[in-house]
């Protein structure tokens, strides 16, 4: 993240700060120095899209050699567009920058925690997650709910209004239900759940 934001040989962040982008409002706040080269259009016409990265400091930059680190296209120079030569450590800081505030909590109809839950009854089944794409309105996400050895239930949960970032669903158990009841959301090491005895 600093690498992108100009702690990097060039000292300049990887989008170009154009008049057009900044016009459009989609640059950053803040960043005094943007790449010295834009390519207009980028890689799949990118141009304009905020989070647009248009070059990269290449290898011959580093450890610390400002005065060739942000070279245009030249020969023995493999390229500078960072989108096209490797994006993957700014898509890992936006996949993983919201990791820890992921939560899943039960809670009952009051919606008040609870460390427990009886067969047969209503509860809440809330998430918190980087669901919230649109801030105008309420949008939707799922939680996988397993009670006992059951098979998982997918569970539609509804954000609780505009741009709140939190979603919930009331979820009825069976009166036959036993074990532990288990709320989760996200796969492998995004996993977020919640465990809680059934009575």
């Amino acid at each position: 993240m600093n690498n992108v934001f100009g702690l990097n040989p060039s000292g300049c962040h990887f989008g170009n700060k154009s008049a057009e982008r900044v016009a459009l409002g989609g640059y950053w706040e803040g960043v005094e120095k943007g790449w010295p080269f834009w390519y207009k259009w980028g890689t799949g016409e990118l141009g304009l899209c905020r989070g647009t990265l248009d070059g990269s400091p290449t290898n011959h930059a580093f450890p610390f050699n400002p005065d060739s680190a942000a070279l245009g296209d030249s020969p023995g120079v493999y390229g500078t567009e960072g989108w096209a030569i490797s994006n993957r450590a700014w898509m890992s800081t936006v996949t993983f920058s919201t990791l820890g505030s992921h939560a899943v909590y039960i809670k009952d109809v009051k919606n008040k925690p609870v460390t427990e839950v009886k067969a047969g009854t209503t509860i809440t089944i809330e998430l918190k997650a980087a669901l919230n794409q649109d801030w105008k309105k309420a949008e939707k996400g799922w939680v996988f709910v397993t009670e006992g050895d059951n098979p998982p239930k997918r569970v539609e949960v509804t954000e609780t209004g505009p741009n709140t970032g939190v979603f919930a669903a009331k979820y009825t158990l069976s009166t036959k239900s036993k074990g532990k009841i288990k709320a989760s959301y996200g796969y492998l090491f995004f996993d977020k759940s919640i465990n809680l005895p059934i009575i």
